[in-house]
């Protein structure tokens, strides 16, 4: 199984990729090997220049004629990094680099957002190569060996996967909104009495919604956190046949005439339309009961 957990979520014509992965240093180690040029240099590519604060430019340069074009959104030292980034005639991205403390070492979650659907794959593949080459520096390894695209294939087979539902409900977007998020308990799995529910809704903040009498855990991390309108998280089901790897749910909530129309986008590495199948039916059963708590408070 790969190190990394892999997210797609977005929409289909603005996707975005996480990558999350724990390495062998302290929160001060990886995130000196993050924002420092000289260790940047060793696994990402040459910094030019030197942004002190929020609005200042600097590029990235990755190889021979290819240089990203950066600018310094935010930063919270040994914790959050905010760079727009620019490549060609691409429209802008912006890449988020967020650090959490894990059992052995330090976490990462890097998460490029606003892409396009020709370039998502291949900066899902291309980051998941330079975080790779990450720990291998770290760990005073050579860079490691690779076939060219199988990575961006892979990420491709999640875009060309994707479950993608909509749901119209009778309320208004701040309603369903508060359902989503803090009022998860109230709802989800009703039907099942022992049901628990935990959520720090916060961008890199984590949720865990437990059904002990049927052996199952969802679990996960927030990504996108836009009141009222964009929700999206990583999704990690555990029960008895083991954990399912590499999986998003992209929350996208628009106000209609009605009340509010919820697109749920759901992605994973699936090898065939099978698992598709089984969540557009667990999704169908899930936002019953959503729209049966809307109309009942």
């Amino acid at each position: 199984m790969s190190e990394f957990i892999r997210a797609l979520a977005g929409s289909a014509t603005q996707p975005s990729i996480s990558l999350e992965r724990i390495y062998p240093t302290d929160r001060r180690g990886l995130w000196g090997a993050v924002t420092s040029p000289s260790a940047a240099s060793r696994w990402l590519g040459t910094i030019v220049g030197a942004p002190s604060r929020p609005g200042e430019r600097f590029a990235v340069e990755l190889g021979p004629d290819d240089v990203a074009d950066c600018m310094l959104e935010d930063c919270s030292p040994m914790d959050r990094l905010v760079i727009g980034w620019t490549w060609g005639d691409e429209p802008p991205g912006r890449v988020t680099v967020e650090l959490f403390d894990a059992e052995v070492g330090t976490g990462l979650r890097l998460t490029h957002a606003l892409l396009t659907p020709d370039t998502g794959a291949d900066y899902g593949g291309g980051w998941e190569e330079l975080l790779t080459d990450l720990v291998a520096w770290l760990d005073g390894r050579p860079h490691p060996d690779r076939v060219p695209g199988v990575l961006a294939r892979q990420w491709q087979a999640m875009a060309d996967g994707a479950l993608e539902l909509v749901r119209d409900l009778p309320a208004t977007p701040d309603r369903v909104w508060q359902a989503l998020t803090s009022g998860m308990g109230e709802w989800w799995w009703s039907h099942w009495p022992d049901v628990t529910v935990e959520a720090d809704v916060r961008p890199g903040g984590r949720y865990e919604i437990a059904a002990p009498g049927a052996g199952i855990t969802l679990s996960g991390a927030y990504l996108a956190v836009e009141p009222t309108t964009h929700l999206a998280y990583t999704w990690q089901w555990s029960d008895a046949d083991g954990t399912a790897p590499d999986e998003a749910v992209d929350l996208r909530l628009e106000a209609i005439p009605t009340g509010t129309r919820l697109t749920v986008r759901h992605t994973g590495a699936w090898a065939d339309g099978t698992a598709a199948e089984a969540y557009r039916e667990g999704w169908g059963f899930t936002l019953g009961q959503l729209e049966a708590a809307l109309t009942a408070s």
